[in-house]
């Protein structure tokens, strides 16, 4: 692993202070788990690593609705009672990631940008469009649990649980960088993979770190939770493996408001797909 700096912010200004404009230069973390492995496998090399776990990690109401901090970890996510209640798929999405180990060390912020699981992009051996090369290896390679909607140039498949039902229950993103703070729409955070982005999975600059979900009050009605499609394999698969096998399997979730409208929500894509039927 290449050396880095460590720094251990005791606030949100700190935090936002020690990152920088360049990618990847300097990186917040989390729990580690996507960001440690990474580094490992020589897939990201950051100057510097800072600590973001002393960020907002509680649940306050807010308008009918729930504001959650990003360094919540899963395993609370999934457990909040009115996380439950109101926001049924949240916790749903949250129980589903990883394993206990994993639920007890990754947060909210973590898996929302978490990087994708795709094996050419994790192999050091690959350069990808995602690394800075000009091809990406699926189409002609392994590619059973890549995208199936997109026109490329990479078809990476969304890795985020958390960020299927924040798309569907309309939330919002609290962003903060040197240039202050900006709220965007959950639906509006995830992009697909152009050339001109190819490198990125959302619209967070590399100075700025999400701070907060702001989800909206339920809608009346309350959510009714139908079927998921979500497979995640084998028990006996490694976790990224099964976040890959969960993103490539189509995933819906509906609430009694949305089956008037049909609106779904999908994950077979380089973000979350959003149509209607």
């Amino acid at each position: 692993m290449k050396p880095f700096a460590y720094v251990n912010p005791a606030n949100e200004k700190e935090a936002v202070a020690a990152l920088s404009k360049e990618h990847e230069k300097s990186m917040p973390m989390g729990g580690g788990q996507d960001l440690l492995a990474r580094m490992k496998d020589y897939v990201t090399e950051p100057d510097r690593i800072v600590n973001v776990k002393n960020l907002d990690a509680t649940v306050t109401r807010v308008n009918g609705g729930l504001r959650i901090g990003s360094a919540m970890k899963m395993v609370d996510v999934a457990e909040h009672a009115d996380i439950g209640r109101m926001y049924p798929a949240v916790a749903a999405a949250a129980i589903e990631v990883g394993t206990p180990q994993i639920r007890n060390q990754g947060t909210v912020g973590g898996n929302i940008n978490q990087r994708p699981r795709c094996w050419y992009f994790r192999n050091e051996e690959f350069v990808c469009y995602k690394k800075g090369g000009n091809r990406c290896f699926t189409p002609e390679g392994e590619n059973q649990f890549h995208a199936i909607f997109g026109d490329g140039p990479s078809y990476i498949v969304h890795p985020s649980s958390l960020a299927v039902p924040f798309v569907a229950y309309d939330a919002t993103f609290r962003l903060v960088g040197p240039r202050g703070e900006r709220m965007v729409k959950a639906a509006d955070y995830f992009t697909m993979p152009t050339k001109e982005n190819v490198k990125r999975e959302n619209v967070l600059e590399p100075d700025e770190l999400l701070t907060h979900v702001i989800l909206p009050a339920p809608r009346k009605p309350m959510p009714v939770m139908m079927p998921w499609a979500m497979r995640v394999g084998s028990s006996r698969a490694s976790p990224a493996m099964r976040t890959q096998w969960s993103s490539y399997t189509v995933t819906s979730i509906s609430t009694a408001e949305a089956m008037h409208t049909s609106t779904w929500v999908r994950r077979p894509a380089g973000r979350p797909w959003k149509e209607r039927s």
